[in-house]
């Protein structure tokens, strides 16, 4: 297991990002080549490879985080810990460290997020847990932790922003959007059903 703090500074501690990456496998016992083998092959795997050389303080906040990651991945965990993994990160760098969670859980490592972020939880997560004075207090599929507004307002939650659309403009039925993606097919499908008109009587 892993973990990657949500403030990158305090994880990176060598002078050049490829140093800092091997800095995990040589803990380990891994020699200097198969460390380095192992931070490269770790920077590849978050298209970081091009920071190799670079120091790591002088990095962007996604790119901290990016390398961050990288010395967890070239520990080789099966589960990753992350504490708010886009705090302090603009809408790009954050779409990019979501990519790169998820290309990594399609590799077979599992996550663990620990975030107030409903609408990324809602994008990457298959188990929601919801947590209220340091206890779960239930956990589910996202969408039945996020249609449950009691629970969410106990744990002073607001639901994700595709689910308050939702019930904004009244497209609650069978299907239970929670992200923008599912929120737009709901839209279109809704549309063409508009546009075809009602079915004629049997």
């Amino acid at each position: 297991m892993g973990f990657v703090f949500q403030d990158a500074d305090t994880q990176l501690v060598a002078p050049t990002v490829v140093d800092d990456v091997m800095f995990g496998p040589k803990n380990f016992g891994a020699g200097d080549e198969k460390a380095r083998q192992r931070a490269e092959t770790a920077l590849e795997a978050v298209d970081a490879s091009h920071l190799a050389d670079r120091i790591p303080h002088y990095l962007s906040g996604g790119e901290k985080r990016l390398v961050a990651l990288a010395g967890i991945v070239a520990l080789d965990p099966k589960v990753i810990v992350m504490d708010e993994p886009l705090a302090g990160l603009d809408p790009a760098r954050g779409k990019r460290v979501v990519a790169m969670i998820e290309r990594l859980h399609d590799d077979g490592v599992s996550f663990v997020l620990s975030t107030h972020d409903v609408d990324l939880a809602a994008e990457v997560a298959d188990r929601i847990c919801i947590m209220a004075d340091g206890n779960i207090v239930d956990s589910g599929t996202p969408e039945e932790v996020f249609y449950d507004f009691d629970l969410l307002e106990a744990a002073n939650l607001e639901p994700p922003t595709a689910v308050r659309i939702t019930g904004d403009v009244d497209l609650a039925g069978e299907t239970h959007p929670v992200t923008e993606a599912d929120l737009v097919a709901l839209v279109r499908n809704h549309a063409v059903e508009a546009a075809a008109g009602p079915s004629p009587e049997s």
